[in-house]
């Protein structure tokens, strides 16, 4: 049973009876369909009650076109743990350069597949495959002015941009 909050497309919240959550693979395949309909390429289900809690979990399914704009998180630490599909984590240094990344996928795929950092690191998610699913796992509660979008890099809203900004990170 789930249901959608605050009229946020693409995020429903989670709520199962007698203190115990879980979610099958038919979820995955909900979610994969739902991602390609919204906007942002992407879909989240939140296992957490309000974004005033202290623990935030999400399973987000995000299709190959999601563009994350680079950020950085001011007074969080965020895990990964990719359960289906391929992702690659890229770090920036302050002014946009690559510092570092991190090629994931789930545990048979034999790549990293589960990763923790700490806050104040801009970083974006590129998606390697059409789909790629991943529970992400960070400190709450959530305050939309502790997450930070790098100024070097293109607006959500500007699709053209973002499509360039993405396929220069790829290569």
């Amino acid at each position: 049973m789930s249901q959608q909050l605050n009229n946020k497309p693409g995020i429903r919240y989670a709520y199962y009876e007698n203190g115990i959550t879980y979610i099958s693979g038919n979820a995955v395949s909900a979610e994969r369909k739902q991602a390609v309909e919204l906007a942002t390429k992407r879909s989240r289900i939140c296992f957490h009650r309000s974004s005033a809690d202290a623990l935030h979990e999400m399973m987000i399914t995000f299709h190959r076109d999601t563009y994350v704009r680079p950020h950085k998180h001011l007074s969080k630490m965020e895990s990964y743990l990719v359960i289906d599909g391929e992702i690659e984590l890229v770090y920036f240094d302050d002014n946009g350069t690559i510092k570092k990344r991190v090629e994931m996928g789930n545990y048979a795929s034999g790549k990293v597949f589960y990763l923790k950092s700490v806050s104040d690191q801009w970083h974006t998610v590129l998606i390697k495959t059409e789909f790629a699913t991943i529970l992400e796992v960070t400190n709450g509660p959530f305050v939309a002015d502790e997450c930070v979008f790098a100024s070097w890099a293109p607006e959500v809203s500007d699709k053209a941009a973002a499509e360039a900004y993405i396929q220069k990170l790829v290569q």
